[in-house]
C-alpha cells in the first residue's frame, strides 16, 4: 500500500475459513479493496478451505472491491458497460447479449 494512496482500514481473522481479510481504501466514503489470504498454504480441494482455493485457482490478487449503492444492478450494470469483467455471473445479473 506505500506505493497507492490507499490506507489500511481494517483487517478480520475469520478462523473457521483460516483466512485474514485486510480493507483498504482512499477515505472513507471511497470504495474498498479487500485481501483476502489464507494462514495455511494450499493442501487440497478436499482439505484447503476457501481462501486458500481462491489464491490457488486465481493467484494472489484483489478479491473484490465493495461499493455502496442503493441500486446494485445499476452498479453492476455500469461497471459492465465500463469494460469490468466478473469471475461469477450473479443470479441478479442480466442476460449476456450474443
Amino acid at each position: 500500500m506505500e506505493l497507492t494512496n490507499y490506507n489500511f482500514d481494517f483487517a478480520i481473522y475469520v478462523k473457521v475459513f483460516n483466512s485474514i481479510t485486510n480493507v483498504a481504501r482512499l477515505s472513507k466514503s471511497d470504495f474498498a479493496m479487500v485481501f483476502t489470504t489464507g494462514i495455511s498454504p494450499y493442501i487440497s480441494e478436499e482439505e484447503s478451505g476457501p481462501t486458500e482455493k481462491f489464491v490457488h485457482n486465481y493467484g494472489a490478487r484483489v478479491h473484490h472491491m465493495a461499493f455502496q449503492t442503493d441500486r446494485i444492478e445499476d452498479t453492476y450494470s455500469a461497471l459492465k458497460e465500463d469494460g469490468i469483467d466478473f469471475l461469477i455471473e450473479s443470479w441478479w445479473a442480466p442476460p449476456t447479449k450474443g
